[in-house]
């Protein structure tokens, strides 16, 4: 199993979990997985990478967020990134974006990859703010689950 042994026992685990203030660290685990799914991505070889901001200013707002998304843009993977088009990525950004204003823009995070080769490592988070700062979700690495998620994203948004 790919990554560290803590994320890799997370696969296909659902939780639940609450963000600032109610509390500080539980968000945590969605940032984690997060980078760890731009990272497998990042060291590929291609495929497609899509996450979602909710707002697409917060690319801007955290430099680790941004830091990634401008590896990404240089890597041979194919980004977009999805939320409320409250800002536009610079032209040396190399990312698609999809920007709208549907519940599934504003109340979904989500992380996939999924690489050209199907033997390579796919992966997906897709938590879902259920009440103000209440996310409720999974990640997996299953080939099929992340097809599907990836489907649903492509299709939909």
């Amino acid at each position: 199993m790919p990554g560290t042994a803590v994320i890799a026992g997370l696969d296909e685990v659902k939780f639940s979990l609450r963000g600032y203030p109610e509390s500080n660290k539980e968000k945590l685990l969605l940032i984690t997985i997060s980078r760890h799914i731009e990272r497998l991505a990042i060291e590929s070889e291609g495929g497609k990478h899509r996450a979602s901001f909710q707002r697409l200013s917060r690319i801007d707002d955290e430099r680790g967020t941004r830091y990634a998304y401008e590896k990404l843009a240089d890597s041979p993977v194919e980004t977009h990134i999805y939320g409320i088009p409250d800002w536009s990525p610079p032209v040396e950004l190399d990312v698609t974006m999809h920007g709208g204003w549907s519940q599934d823009f504003r109340k979904s995070w989500f992380v996939v990859f999924k690489p050209e080769g199907e033997a390579a490592d796919h992966a997906a988070l897709l938590a879902i703010e259920t009440e103000p700062r209440i996310w409720e979700g999974f990640w997996t690495y299953d080939p099929e689950t992340v097809d599907r998620v990836n489907g649903y994203i492509e299709r939909a948004l």
